[in-house]
């Protein structure tokens, strides 16, 4: 039995997609001559993090729990990070592999023989650069962020009220900061946050977004479901004149 793990994290590029991951496992499958009905997939789905722990990424869990079941004799991934970016956890995922006679395919690599010290050897030293790639790149932001700081210039999402130059200087921007001041105003008069955000709706004022023409990309805490919005539809709302 075949089992395609997946996940995508917030810094993959679109090549590394989802829809990507389970076609490339699917025709290994097929060219193997395993049926339909002998492939699994376990995805994990996108915003996932190589670096998170077991325990937080269920399909992960059911996986290894179906490996320990005899459920799984092939694993198929796409790349060595799919399964983690830490070396002590894939470490330990590799044994659990080794323990229970698991075959190891991966798609930049192909069918890696988990019997042999060398391939061992070498699953745990990509293990390793694996993990040193995203706390490099971790320094080099926070290095970044820091010196923008000092010099000055915005980073992060700019706040409403203010925009950035071809230098990342921030300024105020007048009508944005009309609103602000309104909303003070309006706030201390004793009107709350809900009916403040209805009076800026019904007064047709743009909320920070509407200067973009691109659709927004918005995300459901609850589902981590991603939906498209225009941003004429983007209301004010009171938790933002929170």
């Amino acid at each position: 039995m075949l089992a395609i793990y997946t996940r995508l994290s917030i810094n993959d590029d679109e090549s590394n997609s989802i829809e990507n991951q389970i076609r490339e496992g699917k025709e290994y499958a097929y060219l193997n001559g395993i049926k339909e009905s002998q492939i699994f997939i376990y995805n994990e789905g996108e915003g996932v993090k190589g670096s998170q722990p077991i325990k937080e990424r269920p399909e992960l869990n059911k996986l290894l729990e179906d490996i320990k079941n005899g459920k799984i004799s092939i694993l198929y991934v796409r790349k060595q990070s799919r399964i983690s970016r830490k070396l002590k956890m894939f470490n330990d995922i590799l044994e659990e592999m080794i323990k229970y006679n698991i075959k190891l395919y991966m798609g930049d690599r192909g069918l890696l023989d988990l019997d042999s010290p060398m391939t061992k050897m070498m699953l745990q030293i990509m293990a390793a650069f694996d993990e040193y790639a995203p706390n490099q790149q971790s320094k080099e932001t926070i290095k970044s962020l820091q010196q923008n700081f000092e010099e000055g210039k915005a980073w992060g999402i700019v706040p409403y009220g203010y925009e950035t130059d071809e230098k990342m200087i921030p300024y105020v921007v007048d009508e944005e900061k009309k609103v602000i001041n309104r909303i003070f105003k309006e706030y201390l008069e004793g009107k709350g946050a809900f009916t403040i955000a209805k009076d800026l709706n019904n007064d047709k004022i743009p909320k920070k977004k509407h200067r973009y023409d691109k659709p927004v990309k918005l995300k459901n805490k609850y589902t981590n479901k991603e939906t498209r919005k225009e941003t004429k539809k983007i209301l004010w709302v009171e938790k933002t004149i929170k």
